[in-house]
């Protein structure tokens, strides 16, 4: 299931011009001098270059199955995710952005009691999931010999994590820069992704072209290899001129857009050519190896995922890089027919935020049903509901009116859900993902008293009540939140 904004197709803009969509992300990096100084467009005058922000490689990845990005900034774990079943989106690594180092680090917040990665079990770690601070905390817990099922997991977007940190709802964080030093005034640094790359445990920010795009539009590939070069010329001999730039991109000062800068490790653009960081004809990269996370079916709701190890780089087989992407290993369930039995079914769900006079509804009231082997799209602007509703079937949000449903079994469709916004020009258009962890979900009665489905949310007035078992209905909404035990 995937809900996204509406946008054009591949390389071509409204009104028939040449388009190129990148998906940046907002930590400090040459991708965002390359936009600052704006040196991709002054080298392809023929096209409309339009750049559009993101909080994470799991929304971008959504934009790439929706057809909506050509290139993109974005970590080796969900580049490795996307490479895999079921996704197997069509894109190649161009280029290394960055190598992560102390950009990318663990922190407790203070008086949490946690010294070291073993003090996290039974704490609520916050990470953005199926990224490369998801992929560095499952290996650090790995490394300290901590059972991942033992740690309280929490998905969260680098400003969500902010905000919950803020709240005080999370005792650590792993995360990247800029969220990473706002968490460091009020916590300590655990363990770093620098550390972990030294362990044999690296990640990196790579930069993604579609496929078709590329072959669509071969002149545009070279130009963004030579800016991103440029970039990285401009990182290593004129730090004060890389860090105004990035400074400008990220609203900070150039000091701290230096500092920021140099917690990261950036290769030099003959490096880049190395076979150990992009391979070579018939021969993997030996330090592009990262997991992906996925999930377990022995695990709950928002809980933690295992790891698959394969190559994380498909690069690019054009002039400059080349390495044939690993047979994937990797056993895959066999899609359920379409027209099955629903496995997530939505009855009068309704949300607010805010309560009386005040609340403002957010989402409903609205029905619908998902059967197995069906993908679903939901299209709208922002601010429609399309985020609140992926977090409520995902259990990440608690819906304000529902029915009480009994009984519970683990849900086999485990698919993504996530969503983008569709305001792609904005720079500040929010993205978010929800995990695609097995969560258990409830048994709700259908017609005839079958078990109908096997995640169902419904409102009713009396939360305590169960819905018709005869007619598979419920009864009509209401604002008011259930005193009931969630029924998840």
């Amino acid at each position: 299931m995937t809900a996204c904004g509406q946008g054009g197709g591949s390389g071509d803009g409204g009104d028939g011009g040449k388009t190129i969509r990148i998906a940046y992300q907002a930590f400090p990096s040459g991708d965002l001098i390359v936009k600052e100084k704006g040196w991709l467009e002054k080298a392809l005058p023929g096209y409309d270059v339009k750049w559009t922000k993101f909080d994470s490689g799991a929304s971008i990845n959504t934009a790439f199955v929706a057809g909506s990005v050509d290139l993109a900034a974005i970590g080796s774990s969900p580049v490795a995710r996307g490479l895999s079943a079921p996704l197997n989106i069509p894109y190649e690594v161009t280029w290394v952005l960055d190598v992560a180092g102390d950009n990318e680090a663990l922190v407790a917040r203070d008086g949490s009691a946690i010294s070291s990665v073993k003090d996290l079990a039974g704490k609520k770690v916050a990470t953005p999931f199926s990224s490369t601070s998801h992929y560095s905390l499952l290996a650090a817990l790995d490394r300290a010999g901590v059972d991942a099922s033992k740690v309280q997991l929490l998905d969260l977007e680098p400003q969500d994590i902010l905000a919950a940190w803020t709240r005080g709802d999370i005792d650590a964080a792993y995360v990247w820069l800029p969220t990473l030093d706002e968490l460091k005034k009020t916590g300590k640094v655990v363990v770093s992704s620098r550390e972990l790359a030294a362990a044999g445990k690296p990640t990196l920010d790579l930069g993604v072209a579609s496929t078709r795009f590329l072959k669509a539009h071969p002149d545009v590939l070279p130009a963004w290899r030579k800016a991103q070069a440029r970039a990285l010329d401009l990182i290593h001999d004129d730090p004060a001129a890389a860090s105004a730039a990035v400074g400008k991109q990220l609203g900070i000062s150039p000091a701290d857009a230096g500092s920021q800068l140099k917690q990261g490790i950036f290769l030099k653009p003959a490096e880049q050519a190395d076979a150990k960081w992009l391979g070579a004809p018939g021969k993997a990269a030996s330090r592009t190896t990262c997991t992906v996370p996925r999930a377990s079916s022995s695990t709950r709701s928002r809980s933690t995922p295992h790891r698959t190890s394969r190559p994380c780089a498909r690069p690019s087989t054009r002039k400059g890089s080349a390495m044939p992407s690993a047979p994937d290993t990797e056993k895959t369930r066999a899609p359920e027919p379409p027209g099955s039995a629903p496995v997530v079914s939505v009855r009068g769900l309704r949300h607010s935020y805010g309560r009386g006079p005040d609340a403002v509804t957010a989402l409903g009231p609205l029905s619908l049903e998902i059967p197995a082997g069906e993908f679903l799209v939901l299209v709208g602007p922002s601010g429609c509901g399309k985020s609140t509703l992926l977090r409520l079937i995902a259990s990440s949000t608690r819906p304000r009116a529902r029915s009480r449903c009994s009984g519970s079994a683990p849900n086999p469709a485990a698919g993504r859900a996530s969503s983008s916004s569709s305001r792609a020009s904005s720079p500040g258009a929010r993205s978010a993902t929800t995990s695609d962890s097995r969560w258990r979900t409830p048994v709700c009665p259908g017609p005839n008293g079958r078990s109908a489905s096997r995640g169902c949310w419904t409102a009713s007035d009396s939360a305590s009540a169960p819905p018709d078992a005869g007619s598979g209905r419920s009864p009509a909404a209401s604002s008011s939140a259930s005193p009931s035990p969630a029924p998840w």
